[in-house]
């Protein structure tokens, strides 16, 4: 049976939603809220890995269509991180050995499927991607319940259909959030969100205070302008010996263009101690020129 056969063969053989169904060294899930529908169908092949499958109604038996991802190579593992049953889109994790995670989002299973590969704002050594909300109900995605303690009863977005991934690796361990969104008539996004209760750490590089650069608009109101300013530095610290200033302004960081105060905290937030980071400096009276500077974290915070 040819591969887009068994996929197929897979939506008559499992009942609606998510659903395992071995056969030999081949193993499916399906993801659908109707199964004469069509829906989603992952193939996990114990050689080959994954493929992701999108198959349409049942009454139309000609076709699965394979998603072909880029990235993907043979082992390659792909995961339905959350779908929308009213239109079975989804965000869609491809991981690879040896790469960094991919997410997507991919609509239509049933009639001309597609992903869309997202952007993230993701410092290098962060490689992986885990799921952390939805969790319903302060449950985690294997329906138990999370100790009171548990960090992630904090990521839960009520209100509205976010996805939110925390970026990491084995080495470094967790290093920043990202909400994945797809509004209505808009392109799906996913941009680095930092929650209320994060603690802004710049772990030794020896300014913990960042503000917008506001102007005053003729009419009186306040106008954000892209960068953030730096509002304290710490006396012999590493931002001191490298010639920052109070006052200065943040208009790049690494490869980022910087948009307020809140998105420069996020970018820092993603940097271990020890990995160097690139700023851009913001040049008064010459519009589109930097100052570069190198800062390395240092590994004990430097005392304020």
């Amino acid at each position: 049976m040819g591969a887009r056969a068994i996929a197929l063969a897979a939506l008559w053989l499992t009942a609606c939603g998510p659903k395992d169904v071995a056969t030999g060294r081949s193993g499916f899930r399906v993801f659908g809220t109707q199964l004469e529908q069509g829906g989603w169908v992952i193939h996990h092949h114990d050689d080959r890995g994954d493929t992701l499958w999108g198959c349409p109604p049942l009454a139309d038996a000609e076709r699965c269509a394979q998603i072909l991802f880029d990235a993907w190579r043979p082992g390659a593992s792909v995961d339905i991180l959350s779908l929308d049953p009213a239109d079975q889109s989804s965000w869609v994790r491809l991981r690879v050995a040896g790469d960094m995670d991919r997410v997507f989002y991919c609509v239509d299973p049933t009639g001309d499927p597609s992903c869309r590969l997202m952007e993230l704002e993701l410092y290098p050594p962060a490689g992986k991607l885990e799921r952390v909300w939805p969790g319903l109900h302060g449950v985690d995605a294997e329906g138990a319940v999370l100790p009171e303690d548990d960090p992630r009863r904090w990521y839960r977005q009520p209100g509205t259909d976010a996805l939110v991934l925390q970026a990491g690796s084995e080495r470094l361990g967790p290093s920043n959030l990202y909400s994945c969104q797809a509004p209505q008539g808009e392109q799906p996004a996913c941009t680095l969100a930092v929650p209320n209760w994060l603690v802004f750490d710049r772990q030794g590089l020896g300014f913990r205070k960042l503000e917008n650069v506001e102007q005053k608009l003729p009419t009186g109101e306040l106008f954000i302008e892209p960068g953030a300013r730096i509002a304290l530095v710490s006396d012999g610290s590493v931002a001191d010996r490298a010639g920052l200033q109070e006052g200065d302004v943040i208009v790049r960081i690494g490869a980022f263009e910087v948009r307020d105060a809140g998105h420069a905290q996020a970018l820092l937030a993603q940097y271990p101690s020890g990995h160097p980071i690139e700023l851009g400096l913001k040049v008064e009276g010459s519009p589109g020129a930097e100052r570069i500077l190198t800062l390395t974290p240092e590994r004990k915070p430097t005392a304020d």
